[in-house]
C-alpha cells in the first residue's frame, strides 16, 4: 500500500504530483524528489505506518469515527518513532562533523532570538497588516 501510494504521490496536491511527473518522465531536470522520499526510516517503521494507514482506510471507508480516532493515534505514534529515529540519525551524523555544534549555535543566534534563549516563549510586539 505504502509504495503504490508513493508512486502516485498520495497526499500531495496536484502542483506537486504534476512536477513529479514530468521529471519521472524526464521533461523537468534537476528534481530529486519530494523531501518525503529523501529521508529514510528504514522497514522497522513501514509495517507499523502501513498497518495503520490500512486501519484508517478501512475505518474511514465504513465512517467510524471512534476506529478513525484509533487509527490516527496509532498512525501518529508510528509516525513519532521514525521521527525520533530520523533525528537521532541526524544528531549522530552532525556529530560525526567536525564543527557541526558550532554551526547551529550560530544559526540559533542568527535566528533573531534574543533574551536568556531558555527555549521559553517571550511576548513580541506585532502589526497586523491588511
Amino acid at each position: 500500500m505504502l509504495t503504490e501510494m508513493e508512486k502516485d504521490f498520495e497526499g500531495y496536491n496536484r502542483a506537486v504530483k504534476a512536477v513529479m511527473h514530468a521529471a519521472e518522465k524526464g521533461t523537468l531536470r534537476g528534481v530529486r524528489g519530494p523531501v518525503a522520499n529523501l529521508i529514510k526510516t528504514g522497514d522497522r517503521y513501514a509495517l507499523a505506518i502501513e498497518t495503520a494507514l490500512g486501519k484508517l482506510k478501512e475505518a474511514h471507508k465504513n465512517a467510524d469515527v471512534a476506529a478513525i480516532d484509533t487509527a490516527m493515534a496509532e498512525l501518529n505514534a508510528a509516525w513519532q518513532a521514525a521521527s525520533q529515529d530520523i533525528y537521532a540519525q541526524q544528531q549522530a551524523q552532525q556529530g560525526a562533523q567536525p564543527g557541526a555544534d558550532a554551526g547551529q549555535q550560530s544559526q540559533s543566534n542568527a535566528g533573531g532570538q534574543q533574551g536568556g534563549g531558555d527555549g521559553q516563549p517571550e511576548d513580541v510586539e506585532f502589526e497586523e497588516v491588511k
